[in-house]
């Protein structure tokens, strides 16, 4: 049950200890992008992303304004890039880095994941085509970022993919070294990633996921869905209030009770 000391607790880390939201992150799948020829490609997820992260900054910014609580980073993670240019003639996947980096930074966001490709059992030609990009790629641009799965607890490790990596991660570093090797704080290889996964830089949007979530003609949803937790919070505050007072209240009759109890016992001429 809530008590007094949660509520105080909160308050607490709201206005002493400057509680905030870490980040609002929308998924947005760039399936339907896909084409044969690069250059559409490249148009086709620059206005996908545009069209459909629209709103998604000033949304954030009216949440903060309306709860008080800052969000700190407004982000998006699109479909894994090497399943979305699989089919076209490009050679390399360094303009589509590219146009990603652009259309992140027209919406405003902070960062954008999803330069990325699963290779937890074996490699496709446009997983390779996208792993020997990532240096150049994460070079040429600001806000992208980049993640390879290289194992999973049911397929194990892919030896071969990490070393690779090994070899990707020093040509970042080099490629970037005039800017403290920055491209290697924008990319993640890992296990077991999951398909929501939100966090920079190991970001994408799993190929289960429906066409986005969080933003574009979802975000008056995606607000009203914040804007009636906010309320659900606030009444559920009131309610711990309440009910704290009553339990008092019982506990105070309870008390009375006991001491005049005790007061009869310590008159009674039988002790």
């Amino acid at each position: 049950m809530l008590s007094i000391d949660n509520i105080l607790e909160t308050n607490q880390m709201i206005h002493d200890n400057k509680l905030d939201v870490r980040t609002i992150t929308m998924g947005i799948s760039l399936l339907e992008c896909a084409s044969s020829s690069g250059k559409e490609l490249c148009n086709r997820i620059y206005d996908r992303i545009t069209k459909e992260a629209e709103h998604l900054v000033k949304t954030g910014e009216d949440i903060e304004r309306e709860f008080g609580v800052p969000i700190i980073n407004k982000r998006i993670s699109v479909t894994p890039i090497s399943l979305v240019a699989g089919g076209s003639d490009l050679r390399s996947y360094v303009p589509i880095a590219e146009a990603l980096d652009r259309a992140a930074k027209t919406v405003g966001v902070n960062f954008i994941g999803g330069f990325s490709a699963l290779v937890t059992k074996g490699e496709t030609k446009a997983d390779r085509i996208l792993i020997d990009s990532i240096p150049e790629a994460l070079a040429t641009t600001d806000i992208v970022c980049s993640s390879v799965g290289v194992g999973s607890t049911k397929t194990g490790i892919n030896m071969d993919a990490v070393r690779d990596m090994g070899i990707i991660v020093k040509k970042t570093a080099d490629l970037t070294k005039d800017n403290d090797a920055l491209g290697c704080a924008k990319l993640v290889i890992f296990c077991n990633p999951v398909e929501d996964n939100p966090f920079m830089a190991g970001a994408f949007f799993g190929v289960t996921e429906g066409d986005a979530a969080n933003g574009g003609e979802n975000t008056s949803m995606f607000y009203g869905m914040l804007v009636g937790g906010g309320v659900g919070l606030i009444a559920g505050v009131a309610i711990g209030i309440w009910l704290y007072l009553r339990m008092q209240r019982i506990n105070s009759d309870i008390i009375s009770q006991i001491d005049e109890l005790t007061k009869d016992t310590n008159d009674s001429p039988m002790l």
